[in-house]
This record gives structure tokens, C-alpha cells and sequence, in this order.
């Protein structure tokens, strides 16, 4: 097949783009039909190392992507469910397992893409609108017939530039410059966020004789440098654990990298014997097998040094605490919405710190009320716009999100995100518009409650701070347990905002002072915490409600009839 030099123009950038779109399904794929499964196992059973970097290994041989496992560790990193040992160790795997992977593709065995393509139609428009993972499959198959259909018109515009004058003089200068090439491959890799592609392209050339191994070797060093980036650029605002395990695997790729560079005149030519020596050229393209060797290398130089590494890393890179004016999201990460199971656990996240807010609202609004103290009282509300700020950025992301194909779990998922996001902004609102105001003017009268009446309101204070607790493990647990406890805590709170109100009016009658001059400022605040413990109490209704835990209604049936 012979093209024109405007038809290699346009097969090329297109060949590559499909090849990009291909991985891509294929991992949104597997992250639909087994991102549960992947999460799970990211975060179970990984205190020793080895067992850490195998996970690591084979999640990077699903997803096809060290930068997705990357993504994965990060976020169960931030939420302090990963050390930073496990997590150095897990990336050290995936780099592994991803270099596996672009051997598995460049197998001759490009033939096979209109059978994968048609298996993965079917099964795709066989279980579009049904439950399972059917559909998913399908789009994993699809995934790979793109992939092999893009290797094989690469093949075709790679023969086509080999009479290119112009890409020959390009790629003597980058041999003889062999840092340029490393930089190069870096640069290019981190903006197609893909180091399998970038690999399997320089395969191809490599195969159509355009680039020699002289040259290969600094590209494929480049490759793996650049596919560090992606994850290190998108971590810089996340938890320090998170930001301490990419720039760890980033500065092992760079040390490898700058010791290969050196020992390049040494390494490459003893690689080459290597393959001739096994005779693997058959099996293995040069390319692929330098891109191995550097991962295996990497693997075998830096595992045991993950200990003194974290120790290092977490001199260089300070957990500094949130700030408290900080209202920006924390872990709403755009890139991280196709893959839903992580989209879904990165917005759990930034509801605990949407949590954190309402808490510390809650805290200074008692601390208002206990002291007389105006200042904290102003802070408490200022709290409010960052409640609302969040609370909207977590919507919207969910919505966001929604645009993607989501299954029975994830939706609900996502409705259950919402739902308590909206409580938590009703909190607030309950907080600045009543309970404050109400504080407020009893700063500003002067007046103090009696001592009996402060212990009562105390002790709903703390008891709230409790359920608040106790709500944020139903909500990112899904415990049945403690969602029932959660019920039986309204229950006793509104039994125990009764009695208090009882003993009020008993001190009125009594004519206790205190009592009479702050009873309006009493009532209301007891009407506030009353409506703010329902709210969290609400987050427990849908899981006992899925689980058919909840009555119709808490009326009597009469037994009268019309």
C-alpha cells in the first residue's frame, strides 16, 4: 500500500490516536467490570513488600497502566488506607507489569483485530441494556481490536517513512545526542499520558528499520522517565503520602534512567548479545525487551531500599496539615472520571473533608455559645461558605460522572454522595442562619444560662459530635450495624431533647432567673441540634432502606373504619 506524504500525515497522528483510545477502553473496561475487585485488593494483605509489588504487577496488567495504578494508590493513600512503604512497592510492580504488557501486544498477532473487534461488538450490544459485566467485556475486547488495528497501520505509515530524507537527518542528530533523545521521549510520552503507546511506536519503527538500537536505548530511557509525570503533576495538591509515592517512583525511574544513560556504551550492545545469545529475536522486539529489562532492573534495585526511601521522602516533602482557610477540593480529580470506581472513591474523600468543615463549624459554634466569645462565633459562619463551596463541587463532579456508563451500584452510589452532601449543607445552614444568630444575640444580651441548662445543652453537643462520627463510618463503610445504631441515636436524642425541654419548664415554674431570662435562646438552641442530628441521622435511611430494614411509616394502623 503506497501513500501519498498528506496520507502519511494523516495516518500517523490518526494510527496513534486510536492506539491511545484503545488502551483507554480497555481500561475503563476492566475499572467498570473489576474496580471493586482492584480496590480491594490494592488495600488487603500488603505489609510485606513483595506481596505489595505482585498487586502492584498484575493491577498494571489489567489496567495497562502504571499511571492508572498510580492513580488508584494515591487516592487509598490520601485516605491513610495505604502506607507509603506499600505504596512505593506497589508502584515498583506496576511498572513491571506494565512493560509486560507492551510485550504481550507486540506479539505478531495484529491479524487478530476484526475478530476481537466483532467479539467485542457483540458482547457490547448484547448486554448494553442489561445488569453484569457483560457490556464491559465487550468494551475490553473493543479496547484491544483498536490497539492491534492501530499497530497494524503503524506498520504501514513506518514503511512509508523510510524513504523519508527529512526523518533520517532527524534521527541521526537524536543518535549522536542521546540525552536530546531521552528528553524527547519524556516529553513526549508525559503529553500522550500513555508510555505503552509511545513504546509500541518506536516498536514499530524499530521493525520497519527507520531507528536502530543505538538510538532506541535513550527512547525507550525517555519513555520511562516521562511516564512518571503524568501521575507526579497530578498529585502536587493531594496529601502529602499521596505526592511522597509519586515523586519516590519518579526519582527511582530518573536514577535508573541516569545510570542506564551512563552505562549506555557498556549495556545496550550487552543487551543485544543477550537476545542473540537466547535467541529471542523471534519473540521479543529490541524495543520491548530494553523497556522490560529497565523495569526489571528498576524492580530489582529499589525494592529493598523502600524503607530508608519513605524515610527520605518524607524529609523532603512535609505533611503540613489542611489549611484551615483552604476551601478549594482537595481530590476531585477530572482525569480520574472516566475510571468510576475511582471517581466515586475520590469524592468520598472530599466529602470527609467536607466533614471536617461542618465539624469544625459545629465545634467553634459550641465554643461561641461556652465562652461568649464573638470572634469564634464570626469564624463558625465564615465556615459556612466553605460548606456550600464544597458541597457544590462535589455535586457537580458527580454529575459530571453520571455522563459516564455507570452501573446499579455506582448510581446508587452516587445518589447516596449526594444525599449527604446535601444534609451536611443543610447542617450548615441550620448552623449559620439559627443556631449562630441565636448565639449572637445572646452574646450581645449578655445573658448566661443557668447551670443545669448549659450542662443540658453540653451534653447534646457532645452527644452530636458522636453521631457525627458514627455517620461518617456508615457512610464510607456501608456498615448495616452501625447504621441501625445511627437510628437508635435519633430515636434517643429526640427523647432526650424532650425531657431536657421538661426540665426547662420545670425551672421556669420554679422561677429560676437564668432559666426565665435565656428560656427563648434555650429552646431554640435545642430545636437547632435536634434538627442537626436528623440530618446526619438521614445518611442511614438509604443502606437500611436497600436492605429492607425500614418500616413504611412509624404510624399506627387504625382499626376504624369510614
Amino acid at each position: 500500500m503506497q501513500l501519498s506524504a498528506i496520507e502519511t500525515l494523516i495516518y500517523l497522528p490518526g494510527s496513534a490516536a486510536l492506539l491511545l483510545w484503545g488502551a483507554r477502553m480497555v481500561r475503563t473496561g476492566f475499572m467498570r467490570a473489576y474496580g471493586a475487585q482492584l480496590r480491594q485488593g490494592l488495600t488487603k494483605n500488603l505489609s510485606n513488600r513483595f506481596v505489595a509489588a505482585f498487586t502492584g504487577f498484575f493491577a498494571a496488567l489489567v489496567l495497562q497502566s502504571s499511571t492508572a495504578v498510580a492513580m488508584l494508590t494515591t487516592s487509598f493513600a490520601s485516605a491513610q488506607l495505604l502506607p507509603l512503604t506499600t505504596g512505593l512497592a506497589i508502584m515498583l510492580g506496576a511498572d513491571f507489569g506494565a512493560a509486560i504488557i507492551a510485550q504481550l501486544l507486540s506479539l505478531n498477532i495484529k491479524a487478530l483485530w476484526p475478530l476481537l473487534l466483532l467479539i467485542g461488538y457483540v458482547l457490547h450490544n448484547m448486554y448494553d441494556k442489561k445488569f453484569g459485566n457483560g457490556k464491559q467485556i465487550g468494551r475490553i475486547f473493543l479496547g484491544l481490536g483498536f490497539i492491534l488495528l492501530s499497530l497494524t497501520q503503524l506498520s504501514i505509515v513506518a514503511q512509508q517513512l523510510q524513504s523519508s530524507d527529512l526523518l533520517l537527518v532527524i534521527l541521526q542528530t537524536l543518535q549522536s545526542e542521546p540525552v536530546l533523545a531521552v528528553i524527547i521521549a519524556a516529553i513526549l510520552t508525559y503529553f500522550t499520558h500513555s508510555s505503552l503507546a509511545v513504546i509500541l511506536l518506536i516498536a514499530g519503527f524499530s521493525t520497519a528499520g527507520i531507528i536502530n538500537n543505538d538510538l532506541i536505548y535513550p527512547l525507550v530511557l525517555g519513555v520511562n522517565v516521562g511516564g512518571a509525570l503524568p501521575a507526579l503533576i497530578m498529585n502536587l495538591k493531594e496529601a502529602a503520602t499521596s505526592k511522597q509515592i509519586v515523586l519516590g517512583n519518579f526519582l527511582f525511574r530518573v536514577t535508573a534512567a541516569i545510570l542506564g544513560l551512563a552505562g549506555q556504551s557498556i549495556i545496550s550492545p550487552a543487551l543485544t548479545d543477550m537476545m542473540a545469545y537466547i535467541n529471542l529475536g523471534s519473540l521479543v522486539e529490541f524495543t520491548v525487551f530494553v523497556h522490560i529489562m529497565f523495569n526489571l532492573a528498576l524492580f530489582i534495585g529499589f525494592i529493598g531500599l523502600t524503607a530508608p526511601v519513605a524515610k527520605l521522602l518524607q524529609l523532603m516533602v512535609k505533611d503540613t496539615g489542611q489549611k484551615t482557610k483552604d476551601i478549594e477540593p482537595n481530590y476531585l480529580k477530572p482525569t480520574a472520571l472516566e475510571m468510576p470506581e475511582i471517581a466515586l472513591n475520590l469524592a468520598a474523600r472530599e466529602t470527609l473533608h467536607l466533614i471536617d468543615r461542618v465539624e469544625k463549624m459545629l465545634n467553634l459554634s459550641f465554643e461561641a455559645l461556652k465562652q461568649f466569645d464573638g470572634i469564634k462565633r464570626r469564624d463558625a459562619k465564615a465556615i459556612d461558605k466553605d460548606i456550600i463551596n464544597l458541597s457544590r463541587a462535589i455535586k457537580d463532579y458527580l454529575v459530571e460522572l453520571t455522563q459516564q456508563q455507570l452501573d446499579t451500584k455506582q448510581s446508587n452510589r452516587v445518589v447516596e454522595i449526594i444525599s449527604f452532601t446535601t444534609s451536611l449543607t443543610h447542617i450548615g445552614n441550620e448552623l449559620n442562619k439559627n443556631t449562630l444568630q441565636t448565639i449572637g444575640q445572646k452574646i450581645k444580651q449578655n445573658k448566661r444560662f443557668s447551670a443545669a441548662g448549659m450542662l443540658e445543652i453540653t451534653n447534646m453537643y457532645e452527644y452530636i459530635q458522636v453521631t457525627l462520627q458514627l455517620t461518617v463510618k456508615v457512610f464510607m463503610e456501608q456498615d448495616i450495624a452501625s447504621a441501625r445504631e445511627l437510628i437508635k441515636r435519633k430515636e434517643l436524642f429526640r427523647q432526650t431533647e424532650y425531657e431536657n425541654r421538661l426540665q426547662h419548664l420545670t425551672r421556669l415554674k420554679d422561677g429560676d432567673i437564668k432559666s426565665l431570662e435565656t428560656s427563648a435562646f434555650h429552646l431554640d438552641i435545642l430545636r437547632d441540634l435536634k434538627r442537626i442530628n436528623s440530618y446526619l441521622s438521614s445518611s442511614a435511611y438509604p443502606l437500611l432502606e436497600a436492605a429492607g430494614e425500614l418500616q413504611a411509616s412509624r404510624l399506627t394502623q387504625s382499626n376504624s373504619s369510614d
